[in-house]
């Protein structure tokens, strides 16, 4: 699911998540949290997307969980984000995410104190967007992408490799 500081984030077939800490061999499962939006008009099952990093102005490791499931057309869908802290060993539920995960990549990048990953902002958009969630703020931004990414013909990823976004 993601590493940070030679940490593991690690999830099971049984959604069960870990931080693994392979050098000392030491682990610790993170406590369950419940999906809490309605399922009465929901259509499909819902996707799930994370992130995990480190937060050096609170010395905390977050884990950020985005839940999100589509109605009957794609105009309609349920969402919620949650941050797990290591420091305080709970979830706690933030703003929901009001843009449209629908990529096949799971689990967001950490770059710059922030996660990150790709999005549309309505589910009838074909304009893909970078949005990233501050792990000091715990908020949600838009960022611009280059022109190149703006051609629809254009696919591509992303991940960081140790550059700084300025």
């Amino acid at each position: 699911m993601g590493s940070c500081n030679g940490l593991l984030a690690l999830i099971d077939d049984k959604d069960r998540i870990f931080l693994w800490n392979p050098s000392t061999r030491k682990s610790q499962v993170l406590p369950s949290t419940e999906i809490e939006f309605s399922s009465t008009s929901i259509s499909s099952a819902p996707s799930t997307y994370y992130g995990f990093g480190y937060e050096p102005i609170s010395d905390d490791y977050k884990l950020v969980r985005m839940v999100q499931s589509h109605g009957n057309n794609d105009e309609y869908f349920h969402s919620e984000a949650k941050v797990y802290s290591l420091r305080s060993n709970c979830w706690r539920r933030i703003k929901d995410v009001c843009f449209y995960l629908k990529f096949n990549r799971k689990f967001g990048f950490l770059a710059n104190n922030a996660l990150h990953w790709m999005v549309f902002k309505t589910p009838q958009s074909d304009n893909r967007n970078l949005v990233g969630f501050n792990l000091g703020s715990e908020e949600f931004r838009f960022l611009e992408l280059p022109d190149f990414c703006l051609d629809k013909l254009f696919w591509f990823g992303i991940k960081a490799m140790g550059v700084t976004f300025v």
